[in-house]
């Protein structure tokens, strides 16, 4: 909603960086969009903000259908926007996720012996538990927007 808001006019202003400034460029928003998404997430956790802003799949479809009426620029920002926060989110410490294999990894180090595959499957399970209780909180919200 945030890309929505910056970009609404449909009006841009062109910077020539040239590859190597326009490859920095694109690093710094990269980061500047990953900061963005840790702090609402910390938010998120803290109480600061409400698990009703988050949106899932129907949220996406307005916001890509809104960024396609402003503009092709504003589309291909949007994807690059869900693109670094699927990244990150897959990052998180759930098992089920490449966040969680990490920490396997790290543990298996530490023990200097693979977790059991007894333990794999119920950690896994836990991961895929956590999954499906987010994807029902964003499918309720989505949901619940459209009935407002």
């Amino acid at each position: 909603v945030a890309l929505i808001g910056v970009v609404s006019s449909g009006e841009f202003t062109k910077k020539d960086f040239g590859l190597l400034g326009a490859m920095k460029e694109a690093a710094i928003e990269t980061w500047n969009w990953i900061v963005r998404l840790c702090k609402f997430i910390v938010k998120l956790f803290t109480g600061d903000l409400s698990i009703k802003m988050l949106g899932g799949p129907i949220t996406i479809g307005q916001m890509t259908g809104q960024a396609a009426q402003v503009s092709l620029l504003a589309l291909i920002q949007l994807m690059a926007i869900i693109s670094i926060n699927l990244g990150i989110l897959n990052l998180f410490p759930i098992p089920i996720l490449d966040g969680g294999l990490i920490i396997f990894l790290f543990v298996e180090i530490l023990l200097g012996k693979p977790i059991s595959i007894k333990k794999r499957e119920l950690a896994q399970k836990v991961g895929l538990s956590l999954l499906i209780i987010l994807m029902a909180i964003v499918f309720y919200n989505d949901i619940a927007r459209l009935l407002k």
